[in-house]
């Protein structure tokens, strides 16, 4: 089928469909009727209980709500830096894993990268950092290329990604793994102190 790889640890949903005990059928849903499920492309499935699993919403930040100088913050509206930042907000940094392989690969260049940079700031006695585009035009491309319902759902919600580095997300965990090795941390970052802010505010 052409969804997503499912790796399961004992595999017993493959023991199952070898068996012919299960049947894996990727179709798109025309109706329910009184014996179970009508496909699209002319198919039935027949039913005695269905499931309606179909209804994740994802949310950028988990649906937190971020507001910077009073002003709500929405990630639909920022690019994604180095698929851990957005664009011109200061000391936020989110998780997002891979769509093609383990989550906790990307999870852990970004907590490797956060901490290069906190720890970055605080030899250099900087309070804040934030990522900055700046006035370069930045094509956008999609930051989720997969097909599942639930993505592109939820597109309208997400941040946006570019089309080059450091504000394009790729689904690559050996490039984004060099890229951490040898990237430079003041790429397209901006830095400051907060004794320097409150002295213009004054």
């Amino acid at each position: 089928w052409d969804q997503r790889l499912c790796l399961i640890p004992d595999g017993d949903l493959y023991t199952a469909i070898s068996d012919g005990r299960v049947e894996v059928v990727t179709d798109h849903i025309d109706h329910f009727d009184s014996s179970g499920i009508a496909m699209k492309s002319g198919a039935h499935l027949d039913a005695d209980i269905v499931v309606s699993a179909t209804g994740r919403q994802l949310q950028a930040l988990g649906g937190v709500r971020v507001s910077l100088d009073g002003t709500e913050i929405k990630p639909q509206d920022r690019f994604v830096y180095k698929a851990h930042m957005l664009e011109d907000v200061p000391n936020l940094f989110w998780c997002v894993g891979y769509t093609n392989a383990s989550w906790t690969l990307r999870a852990d260049i970004t907590a490797r990268a956060t901490a290069k940079l906190i720890a970055y700031m605080k030899s250099h006695g900087y309070t804040h950092a934030y990522p900055h585009l700046g006035d370069e035009p930045m094509p956008e491309k999609l930051a989720w290329d997969i097909q599942a319902g639930y993505v592109l759902r939820s597109l309208h919600a997400l941040p946006k990604s570019g089309t080059k580095r450091p504000w394009n997300v790729r689904q690559n965990y050996f490039a984004d793994a060099i890229d951490y090795r040898f990237d430079r941390i003041e790429e397209a970052m901006v830095f400051g102190r907060a004794e320097d802010r409150a002295a213009l505010a004054g």
